[in-house]
């Protein structure tokens, strides 16, 4: 599989398909989060491996930040809770 290929496959999930887009035009893309997505899969691309292989890395990374988002959306639900009690 070729990178292009595997940016395609996370554009055409993205909303208006920007992954792709960002990944042609770098930080002239105005969706920084497509951007992040396509750098993300873009540097951990391997081209020596299998098709399987470059999905499941490419598919362990959007989770590592998929987690670590989900963490600061959590620390900025605890602090509005906090603010709307005092």
């Amino acid at each position: 599989m070729k990178l292009r290929t595997l940016i395609r496959i996370a554009s055409d999930s993205y909303p208006d398909g920007a992954v792709l887009d960002a990944h042609e035009r770098g930080n002239a893309a105005g969706d920084t989060l497509a951007l992040f997505i396509a750098r993300e899969i873009a540097e951990t691309f391997e081209a020596g491996q299998t098709t399987a292989e470059q999905l499941g890395r490419a598919i362990r990374v959007m989770e590592k930040a998929h987690g670590e988002i989900g963490e600061v959306l959590s620390g900025l639900r605890r602090r509005l809770e906090k603010e709307e009690r005092t």
